[in-house]
């Protein structure tokens, strides 16, 4: 080796160990900088990675991946098949599976690229698959992957600590302010409980492979220290992988079970005890219920809200596979396209899912439904072969830890989903399952190919490597990472009213989007429509007009790309809507956000969300028995939804106050499309009369009574009944709203004096003022002293003020 290839081989071997480092990386500037700073900088170090490794394999053989034998099935001597080293095709199957499907799928620009929340897709799968390639064909000794497997487990410990002083609040570490759940550098606690499985079971493994005692101690302790945050995770699913896969290990190693080696206990000792010691935690459970996250990692009750979440989140995913209507054509054998759950569950949408806070779901919370709905049969097929060649290669082995580690990696799955964390450490285990078992090329003096003619070819590689390396590091990872700076740089400003500087950002941030612009301009939305609701003389003035021009046309393509997302009709109707309530914009713009809608459910007819804004529309303007019509047209099985009664009582209620007559200004919009064609079948008009009202009420009060009352639909509605003078009705609706949030006891003294009433006025007003001050908050106690000046108490009044200014 002269010095250049010796100093590519020292690059390769340092780059992969510090590659296990990638999950404590944190982009504090950018959304997502839990997740989206380690994917861009994971893909810019494979592809540095990549020009050292095509430099290497192309002068040495040793490092050429198809000298490395991969036999998919072989007969062994005793007559039986098995599976010895197939794990590198079972994954060359599902990633070529992926491929297709991401091109084959409904969104293909996202099935490649990802999004910036998950930063997963295609062109990382990729990464990983070169990062492995790299791996098997860099790493040929045990010692070479205990270093791998020790430094992981010394990142794991860092992200570790950096979790355990989450809960408190310390200055400079995210998520610091005493949390429940803690989630170290990873984001999400699921995620990092899914992460400290793998290092437990490194640390276990590594502990069983020295025998000085100080070593085996402190491993001990790592994977003590893992098991503490996992528990302090509190995520069920990954308590539950932590037993079933201990059991299994026992089981498997149950001849080993209390054996001494050398005085020293087991390994399986050591599991047994470690197993005796959870189960202890949960027999105590009762006795640890005073710190919350125990409490919620031993209940296992179904009728838990995130457990009926979840379930319904299935139900959605098995639509999505088992559909009728797409059974058998591409999307049942290869899904909708990879990061594409988000459209199935637009496509499928269960009404059972808007009792939770959750408006869409990018993912199915279980590896198999997921890979099922958005890769189809084969690629589902693939992923369970993958598993079981990982699963027999360790069997195989005799490495019954790392048996049950995929056990542990397989029933966590099931309950949530891969980030980059668990991807990195998954693609480990594979890469250290293909390199413990098969026959490999015999390690020894690394041999030159040597002429004069391979050098000129091994130059011009090397130089087309190194440009499109370079082209993929600065177009595909820095660009967008500056994107996502900027992006957040305006985003905040805006939201702070700096208007100009915040344009300026978003500029910057659109001219080097790349592959990015879904996600700034939905950011670009939020903030903008946020900004002009608080600027509302903003969009009167042309030379700002642009600036919505610009949103309203990348959103309008964003729906050509994503027509089977409901929330991408969603983004485009709030910024067609802002503009025509603040630009005082004509007829055509209104029909243009009523048509958008009316597309969006012919699409989607089961997306209720859409029904919901369409409704909401036909109120806004006027519109109230179109307004019944769409709600009375969502599935049968939404219709008991709160939110579908609460908007049904309004515009009952609307409909018969004086002054709130039908509109038909825009009746002709449905002269060639009537509305029935986009509702569901067993639509039906009646005849109403005004006892609707009363009706319409009773459906607010009853929506209010389990839970939901939106404040900007409920102050609509306050404002409603008090310019029409309906008191007692509104008293009515107070005191409903009042068993929910007490602050309203301000709202009814307020509407008590309005009839005149002192003497009940001053009641609530007392009950009000009785409050604390994070029940009732300022805007209300200022209120509050108002209504007492009025009432002639200027010592409560004073008391009121005094109060409002903690």
């Amino acid at each position: 080796m002269n010095k250049l290839d010796k100093f590519c081989y020292k690059f390769l071997r340092y780059g992969l160990l510090v590659a296990v480092f990638m999950p404590l990386v944190i982009f504090r500037n950018s959304f997502s900088p839990f997740n989206f700073g380690k994917v861009i900088v994971f893909r810019i170090l494979v592809e540095l990675l990549l020009v050292a490794y095509v430099w290497l394999a192309i002068r040495y053989k040793e490092f050429r991946i198809w000298n490395i034998e991969f036999g998919i099935i072989r007969k062994a001597t005793n007559s039986k098949f098995q599976i010895p080293n197939s794990i590198f095709w079972a994954l060359t199957l599902f990633t070529a599976s992926y491929a297709t499907s991401a091109f084959l799928g409904v969104n293909w620009h996202q099935s490649f690229w990802g999004y910036w929340e998950r930063m997963g897709g295609l062109f990382t799968w990729l990464h990983f698959y070169v990062f492995l390639i790299i791996l098997i064909s860099v790493f040929k000794s045990k010692e070479d992957w205990l270093a791998i497997l020790w430094l992981s487990v010394i990142a794991a410990a860092i992200s570790t600590f950096y979790g355990f002083f989450q809960k408190f609040s310390v200055g400079g570490i995210l998520g610091a302010n005493e949390r429940l759940r803690i989630f170290g550098t990873l984001g999400n606690p699921a995620a990092f409980a899914g992460y400290l499985l793998f290092n437990f079971y490194f640390a276990l493994y590594l502990r069983s492979q020295f025998s000085n005692k100080k070593i085996r101690c402190f491993l001990a302790g790592m994977s003590v220290l893992f098991l503490m945050a996992i528990f302090m995770t509190a995520v069920r699913g990954a308590a539950l992988a932590l037993v079933i896969s201990m059991v299994t290990y026992l089981f498997l190693d149950r001849r080993n079970l209390f054996k001494r080696i050398n005085k020293t206990p087991h390994i399986t000792s050591y599991v047994w005890g470690l197993i005796v010691l959870i189960t202890s935690v949960f027999l105590l459970s009762p006795y640890l219920s005073k710190w919350r996250s125990f409490e919620r990692l031993t209940d296992f009750s179904l009728n838990q809200p995130t457990v009926q979440q979840r379930i319904t989140v299935w139900k959605i995913a098995l639509n999505g596979i088992f559909d009728s209507s797409i059974i058998p054509n591409s999307k049942f054998y290869f899904g909708w396209g990879p990061e594409n759950f988000s459209s199935v569950f637009s496509a499928h949408y269960d009404p059972e899912i808007s009792k939770s806070n959750t408006e869409i779901f990018d993912k199915a919370h279980n590896m198999p439904l997921e890979i099922g709905s958005t890769q189809g049969l084969i690629g589902l097929l693939f992923w369970l072969f993958l598993m079981a060649c990982l699963w027999q290669a360790f069997i195989q082995s005799g490495n019954y830890l790392f048996c049950s580690l995929t056990v542990a990696y397989l029933v966590h799955n099931l309950f949530f989903f891969d980030l980059f964390s668990s991807y990195l450490m998954f693609f480990i285990l594979l890469g250290f399952g293909i390199s413990t078992v098969g026959k490999r090329v015999a390690e020894g003096s690394l041999i030159s190919l040597g002429s004069i003619r391979k050098l000129s070819f091994q130059a011009g590689m090397a130089v087309i490597t190194t440009i499109l390396s370079s082209a993929l590091i600065f177009y595909a990872n820095i660009k967008p990472a500056l994107a996502n700076f900027y992006t957040t740089r305006g985003y905040v400003l805006l939201y702070q009213g700096n208007g100009d500087t915040a344009f300026d950002y978003f500029d910057r941030a659109f001219s080097r989007a790349v592959w990015s612009e879904k996600d700034i301009y939905k950011k670009f939305s939020e903030s903008l429509i946020d900004f002009v609701f608080r600027n509302k003389q903003f969009l009167k003035k042309e030379e700002n007009q642009s600036y919505f021009k610009r949103l309203t046309d990348g959103l309008e393509k964003e729906v050509g790309k994503s027509r089977f997302e409901h929330s991408s009709y969603q983004y485009l109707y709030k910024a067609y809507r802002a503009e025509y309530l603040l630009a005082e914009g004509s007829s055509k713009k209104v029909l243009r956000s009523e048509e958008l809608l009316k597309r969006g459910i012919k699409t989607l007819p089961l997306a209720l969300p859409l029904y919901y804004e369409l409704a909401d529309f036909y109120i806004e303007n006027k519109r109230y028995d179109d307004a019944i019509h769409v709600l009375e047209g969502v599935s049968s099985s939404a219709k008991d939804l709160s939110a579908v009664k609460f908007k049904l009582g309004a515009a009952s209620l609307l409909k018969n106050l004086p002054g709130s007559e039908n509109s038909d200004s825009l009746r002709d919009s449905f002269a060639a499309e009537p509305l029935s064609e986009f509702l569901l079948p067993g639509l039906s008009m009646q005849n109403r009369n005004n006892s609707e009202f009363k009706k319409g009420l009773d459906l607010i009060l009853e929506a209010i009574n389990v839970g939901y009352y939106p404040a900007e639909e409920v102050d609509f509605l306050a404002r409603s009944l008090e310019q029409n003078k309906r008191y007692p009705d509104l008293i009515t609706f107070y005191l409903k709203l009042s068993e929910k949030n007490p602050q309203y006891f301000v709202h009814i003294s307020y509407t008590y004096l309005l009839l005149g009433d002192r003497k009940n006025s001053k009641l609530f007003a007392d009950k009000a003022l009785a409050l604390d001050y994070n029940q009732i908050g300022n805007q209300k106690l200022r209120l509050l002293a108002d209504i007492y000046q009025f009432l002639g108490d200027n010592k409560k009044r004073s008391e009121a003020l005094l109060k409002s200014a903690p």
